[in-house]
């Protein structure tokens, strides 16, 4: 039996309730993604430090670190890429104008079950949020309020029209040696930055935007 479902999804103008998802699958809406400059900036300095800190201490201690990416990459060649240095895949993460999340893999599941879940929930949330858009837009008269919703359906139906051609990633939460991870960052020109995870998940990669 699937495990409980849970998921948040925040319009671009209300706070919508909770919807039943997957609890390895999550979403934020347009809003809850915006990041300020200042923080990103605190945020990548931090990580950067955390990161040479953590191959200072020990090169070949395994640490789980998120890495974000500087351009979207497909699901395919992030999966290649880092089964190819060795590594441990435990998540990934995307984002477009619609939102931020990601999926993170449960216990014994495989590679190629996750993506094809990840696929599904990142597809269905969209679908079924536009459905709760529109009965919000049938139900209001406010002209900013209709305005907002509009635009959010527009994202939301170019989102599921993405989805059809592959998962597009921004991040994805690696375990391995850090020398190894240092190893796998310098190979790749899409890696942005790679942040040690301190034992609670990060929320959201550093999107390419920010």
């Amino acid at each position: 039996m699937r495990s409980v479902f849970r998921a948040i999804a925040t319009c671009t103008a209300l706070a919508l309730p909770f919807t039943a998802f997957p609890q390895q699958y999550q979403s934020t809406g347009s809003a809850a993604a915006a990041i300020d400059d200042r923080a990103v900036a605190t945020r990548i300095s931090q990580a950067n430090k955390g990161f040479a800190d953590a191959l200072k201490a020990d090169p070949n201690r395994p640490i789980a670190v998120l890495i974000s990416f500087r351009t979207p990459k497909s699901a395919a060649d992030v999966v290649s890429d880092a089964l190819a240095h060795g590594l441990r895949i435990e998540g990934f993460r995307h984002s477009d104008a619609a939102g931020s999340g990601g999926y993170t893999m449960k216990p014994g599941e495989s590679i190629q079950e996750a993506l094809a879940r990840y696929e599904h929930d990142h597809s269905f949330f969209a679908q079924q949020h536009i459905v709760e858009q529109q009965h919000l837009l049938a139900s209001t008269e406010d002209p900013k309020i209709k305005e907002a919703l509009q635009k959010d359906i527009q994202l939301l139906v170019e989102r599921t029209k993405a989805a059809s051609s592959g998962l597009q990633l921004v991040g994805v939460d690696l375990f391995g040696p850090g020398r190894v991870l240092s190893e796998y960052s310098k190979a790749h020109d899409y890696v942005r930055i790679v942040e040690v995870s301190t034992g609670t998940r990060i929320n959201a990669a550093i999107r390419p935007q920010d």
